[in-house]
């Protein structure tokens, strides 16, 4: 809201590259955006995307931390910090950077949850896996979302809980019978 129009001018261009697949595009508009007004905390966190998406996982990992410091509310950046570090299988960072999204916005993303409670099963977080599938499935599980059943299947089989591992596991084999 602070932004002034030409930094929200080039940042709305980049946000209309990004989504059409032209991150140079993006990057230079977002990164202008940027230069104007330094504080654009959204401006920052999709010049990340753009940076990831072109290839660009540490200067990517930069803008994210910049987005994070300038808004400590915007779940979206640790959000894709988590996805960067669990991409890098450094798990732990994962869980850490995906726990702190969820915290902050509890439903905001299906990825999120789906990707925590993936990294969390991994790292036998068994409780936090099953958390964050559960939150997961508050999305749906239909389509590409049927495998948040796997997981929190398994989450539970690890527990012990094996009645509803099964009907979860039932549920995903039921989704893709190809599985």
């Amino acid at each position: 809201l602070k932004a002034p129009p030409n930094a929200v001018k080039l940042f709305e261009r980049g946000l209309h590259s990004l989504q059409q697949g032209k991150f140079p595009d993006a990057i230079k508009d977002f990164e202008s955006a940027n230069k104007i007004y330094p504080d654009y905390a959204e401006s920052w966190l999709n010049l990340g995307r753009a940076r990831a998406a072109a290839g660009a996982i540490e200067i990517a990992r930069e803008a994210f931390l910049r987005a994070a410091q300038l808004d400590p509310q915007l779940a979206e950046a640790p959000e894709e910090l988590g996805l960067l570090a669990a991409g890098q299988s450094d798990l732990v960072s994962a869980a850490r950077y995906l726990d702190e999204s969820i915290r902050l916005d509890p439903g905001s993303s299906y990825r999120a949850c789906y990707s925590d409670a993936v990294v969390n099963l991994m790292l036998k977080h068994y409780d936090v896996a099953e958390r964050s599938a559960r939150a997961a499935l508050r999305f749906g599980d239909s389509g590409t979302q049927a495998r948040v059943n796997y997981v929190l299947g398994m989450a539970q089989l690890a527990t012990g809980n094996n009645p509803e591992a099964k009907q979860h596991l039932q549920r995903y084999l039921d989704l893709n019978p190809k599985a």
